[in-house]
């Protein structure tokens, strides 16, 4: 940096200190105010006074880099991910849980609303498992959904789709309105169930993890409710469960209905 000497100047090199009141003379410039550099180079107690005093504050401690970073500066890592890298800063939100309660209570309402007694709306849910070697859902199972901590994801798809709800659009705190691709499959036809291909969301983990250089119990980390290999298994082709399959889909930042088939059983 150039240090003031009278009418001379001369390349030295610069100290954190120096460095920070060379920025907060570019501030000060910035504001149409003339002559601090010099003002500073001849007093910079005077300076430094004048900084706590006015906008440009001179903050002291673990306040300081916050007070000292420019717009353009980089973003700051966080200590707990500094050892991992930039790419491997927690990905994406999985805070809003996926609502089993408030799913119940809106099947609960539509069922009143067309004056369904609960077998009518088993039946009802039901009817693309005709023809199938799947069984049906039980009554019982829909009824009970609510003191569940988790539910199946082939009962639940089947409930949303007799809703025409997203999965999304029960997600505690979310306050964005649905997406056109968060709708799930609309008439998949006779005969025909939802299902998660849980393979094709093990791929879009696996692609994700080395894309960022995570091992899997990295993004088990991120996943509440999973562990390694839970995630890995997912390329066997099980069932998941909701809410927590809702996870996955927040750390892809992906719709759920982008992992839903119509399958024969």
């Amino acid at each position: 940096m150039y240090r003031s000497a009278g009418a001379a100047r001369e390349w030295l090199p610069a100290s954190a200190s120096e460095l920070r009141r060379c920025l907060q003379r570019t501030a000060v410039d910035d504001d149409g105010l003339a002559g601090a550099e010099a003002a500073d180079a001849e007093a910079p107690g005077h300076r430094l006074q004048e900084d706590r005093k006015g906008k440009h504050i001179h903050r002291a401690g673990a306040n300081q880099e916050t007070a000292d970073r420019r717009e353009d500066d980089p973003p700051t890592i966080p200590k707990e991910f500094r050892h991992r890298g930039i790419d491997q800063l927690p990905m994406r939100t999985t805070s809003h849980t996926f609502d089993l309660k408030a799913l119940h209570a809106a099947l609960d309402a539509e069922r009143c609303a067309r004056g369904l007694s609960w077998s009518r709306l088993t039946a009802e849910i039901n009817k693309p498992f005709a023809g199938t070697s799947s069984k049906p859902i039980s009554e019982t199972t829909i009824r009970e959904m609510p003191t569940k901590g988790s539910v199946t994801s082939a009962v639940v798809l089947q409930v949303l789709r007799w809703l025409r709800r997203t999965p999304e659009s029960f997600l505690s705190g979310r306050t964005i309105a649905p997406e056109e691709d968060e709708a799930l499959p609309d008439h998949p036809g006779a005969s025909r169930i939802l299902r998660f291909d849980t393979r094709a969301m093990y791929a879009a983990l696996n692609k994700e993890r080395a894309k960022r250089s995570m091992t899997w119990r990295q993004v088990a980390d991120g996943l509440p409710g999973f562990t390694a290999s839970m995630l890995t298994n997912l390329a066997n082709g099980p069932l998941i469960g909701f809410p927590r399959v809702m996870t996955i889909t927040q750390w892809l930042d992906r719709p759920a209905a982008s992992f839903v088939r119509a399958r024969d059983r």
